[in-house]
């Protein structure tokens, strides 16, 4: 099992290590610990009069949130509390890791009322709440080799993409195209999920990020989204092994990360 916040003894908040304003994670709670694990989730339901069974129409996930303890390692002067504000209240999201797991990231920022909790001689901590952009936690971004497929045979070339989140993740692709003016990639793990594209450029760089559903090519002033084929789609990477099937002369980069509960 993954370690979790709780053991954790420090914290890096958007590239600053918490050792380098002075503070440390606390755990200020007695017996049992309590460690978020997955933000709240409600049914969208229909009934129908006179029917007791409720139909399921959806699941409403709201973001992860959290309340964390900082204390102040070797007590704090003003300036050192001021830093601290403005590294931690930032206006948009940003990665959040613990020192237990560096490989578990939240994105987020931090909400509510913030309390420096002190004995009047400039020692203390702060209580403060921390909200996901997400309901989970994040694996780090990974980024491929660049698969070269420029000998590739009308049958296309066999790739195992791994993904070692809990959910499926919807990756960011980068093709070169080095000689004819297509290539498809099917995820035959997943119901044979298919990304095609037809009349490229010879050299022409598509950036194709799935989850966003955009589409840049590196020829100034080209857009490609009527180059996918009718049955494309964005693809999904399951958890664990994809199989996938690349066809076309192409190079190939991937980039992604997965969530984590």
């Amino acid at each position: 099992m993954n370690k979790l916040i709780r053991e954790s003894l420090y914290f890096i908040y958007n590239g600053v290590r918490s050792e380098d304003l002075g503070l440390i994670n606390v755990n200020l709670n007695s017996g049992l610990i309590n460690e978020p694990f997955y933000g709240k989730r409600q049914v969208i339901k229909e009934r129908i009069r006179w029917n007791p069974r409720s139909y399921l129409i959806d699941i409403e996930e709201e973001p992860l949130t959290f309340s964390v303890s900082f204390a102040f390692k070797d007590g704090f002067t003003e300036e050192q509390a001021r830093e601290v504000a403005r590294v931690l209240f930032l206006k948009n999201y940003a990665p959040l890791q613990f020192s237990s797991n560096l490989n578990k990231i939240y994105y987020g920022i931090f909400i509510g009322d913030a309390e420096l909790v002190h004995n009047g001689a400039q020692e203390g901590y702060l209580e403060l709440q921390f909200e996901c952009n997400a309901p989970y936690a994040f694996t780090p971004v990974y980024t491929s080799s660049i698969y070269d497929y420029s000998n590739n045979s009308e049958s296309g070339t066999e790739y195992i993409f791994t993904n070692i989140g809990d959910l499926p993740t919807k990756p960011q692709i980068i093709v070169e195209v080095v000689d004819g003016d297509s290539f498809s990639i099917v995820n035959n793990t997943n119901r044979g999920q298919k990304l095609e594209f037809t009349d490229l450029a010879k050299g022409e760089i598509l950036t194709i990020d799935c989850e966003a559903e955009s589409i840049e090519s590196s020829l100034p002033g080209i857009y490609r989204y009527d180059n996918m084929s009718e049955d494309s789609e964005f693809l999904e990477m399951v958890r664990g092994n994809n199989y996938l099937l690349i066809s076309g002369k192409v190079k190939i980069q991937w980039k992604w990360q997965s969530p984590l509960f």
